[in-house]
């Protein structure tokens, strides 16, 4: 049986404190130093040391804009039926938009900023417009 061998290049660790400073952790392992780090990418999010979600929640704003721009034929396409610019909006745009909020800590701020953004969204199209929100 093989054994477990640790990269050391890419383990990092990170302290999360919320509302205080993060303070520097040294740990050693295995002889080699874990390097600290302040935000890390982990399954596509940002994970910041203050355990504020602001700068992905701005990501995920941008990422989710560019689809919109992308799909803007798809909001001006008058065969298309209402229900199925929903689907399109829902599956592709909303998805994006919210995937990891269940687990990040949501401001006031935040939650306007992503209210300000499916209100615009919805403003893509008049048909469209007064559906989403």
């Amino acid at each position: 049986m093989g054994l477990l061998h640790t990269s050391w290049q890419k383990t990092k660790i990170q302290n999360i404190v919320h509302d205080t400073p993060p303070f520097s952790v040294y740990i050693q392992a295995s002889g080699q130093t874990v390097e600290a780090v302040d935000q890390f990418l982990y399954l596509g999010s940002t994970i910041n040391s203050d355990g504020r979600s602001t700068q992905e929640i701005h990501r995920q704003i941008g990422i989710a804009s560019g689809i919109m721009g992308r799909l803007s034929n798809v909001w001006q396409q008058s065969r298309l039926s209402l229900a199925i610019k929903l689907r399109v909006y829902n599956s592709l745009v909303l998805s994006v938009l919210l995937y990891g909020c269940e687990t990040r800590t949501i401001l006031k701020t935040d939650e306007r900023k992503l209210e300000a953004f499916t209100c615009h969204a919805s403003d893509t199209s008049s048909e469209f417009a007064g559906s989403v929100v």
